[in-house]
């Protein structure tokens, strides 16, 4: 299996005690957007920034293997252990942006930065406000976000979302005084000024300056993970898909019956070629992976395909299941001698090349 690293996101921990430099005054912009997350567990975006640089480093490690599933409490997001998803990100550059929050209310900070206050319990209790800048310079989004509880893989009963984008960059934390919030009113400044107090950072500004809209990765030091978007587990269907419209297929006019082996071996020879073609391009991003899937094919009288239901086992790369629904379902069997419901199971044995 190939791996999938996320290019940039750099070690989040010894960072952590290092604040970036000051962002340009003039690209702070006062956020009065929701901040943080609303009791709302369908609410699809949510600050990480609050995060331990433990649990930061956990997110970032996990997104390296691919789609990120969690467990979403209200408003806390614990990233699922000994469960995967194996789906790439793939990175996507933006223009450098700076973005600056303030939260000037003690129990919003509770209610929606609850990793923050259990951090600094004492420090946020004394503070007028809390001051969180951030600079982004691009995203991670998930290949496919189209995840069931068929995509998991491992002991993953806990999963309730799934991370979908990643937004990336660099940032600071601090809170500030009465005085100093007073003094600001209107505007939330990056600058740290002698009224505030550190609390945490990650990522380089000057690192950040360099990001440029043709990059395929952030810079070094300014891949840290700042805000996730969710997406909720959709129920399991073990990928079982209506078939797609037939108007460009053209079938024969009259359906070959079920009892001529000639039309049926016709039709599984499709089969295969189509699983080849989801074979090949599954195998050209893990080049290593092996198992079986089984198709269930279930057939109308005139020999279309109503639905297929996919299973896989081993080590498949999940996408091939998808394809596999897909382009099975625009093959065209036998048609029935009646209107009783005919399923054909296929298994399919994949074996991957030694690297």
């Amino acid at each position: 299996m190939v791996a999938f690293a996320l290019a940039g996101l750099s070690a989040l921990a010894p960072l952590a005690a290092c604040a970036p430099p000051p962002a340009p005054a003039a690209t702070a912009l006062r956020e009065e957007r929701r901040v943080g997350c609303s009791e709302d567990e369908d609410d699809p975006e949510r600050l990480v920034v609050d995060w331990s640089p433990i649990d930061r480093s956990k997110l970032e490690a996990a997104a390296r293997r691919g789609v990120v599933p969690v467990r979403v409490d209200g408003c806390r997001v614990r990233i699922v252990d000994g469960c995967a998803v194996r789906r790439p990100y793939v990175f996507a550059s933006t223009s450098r942006q700076h973005e600056a929050l303030l939260v000037s209310d003690r129990d919003e900070v509770e209610a929606k930065l609850p990793a923050l206050a259990a951090r600094f319990g004492a420090t946020v209790a004394r503070a007028s406000a809390v001051d969180i800048a951030m600079t982004v310079v691009g995203r991670y989004e998930a290949a496919d976000t189209r995840v069931t509880a068929t995509d998991l893989d491992g002991e993953c009963d806990e999963v309730t979302h799934v991370v979908t984008g990643l937004a990336v960059g660099a940032f600071t934390i601090s809170t500030r005084s009465r005085l100093d919030t007073e003094a600001a009113a209107g505007f939330a400044s990056a600058s740290h000024g002698r009224e505030r107090n550190h609390l945490d950072a990650a990522g380089v500004e000057d690192a950040c300056a360099g990001a440029r809209r043709s990059d395929t990765a952030p810079p070094d030091a300014c891949g840290i993970p700042l805000r996730v978007e969710l997406r909720a587990l959709r129920a399991a269907r073990a990928f079982v898909a209506a078939a797609p419209p037939r108007a460009a297929l053209a079938p024969p006019s009259v359906s070959p019956s079920a009892s001529d082996p000639d039309s049926m071996r016709r039709a599984m020879d499709a089969v295969k070629r189509e699983l080849a073609v989801c074979h090949r391009a599954a195998r050209a991003a893990s080049p290593g992976m092996s198992g079986t899937l089984t198709l269930s094919i279930r057939l109308a009288q005139n020999g279309n395909v109503r639905s297929v239901g996919a299973k896989p086992q081993g080590d498949l790369d999940l996408g091939l299941a998808g394809c596999a629904v897909e382009r099975v379902g625009q093959v065209v069997f036998p048609a029935g001698e009646d209107e009783r419901p005919r399923v054909v199971v296929v298994p399919a044995v994949f074996r991957g090349v030694a690297p």
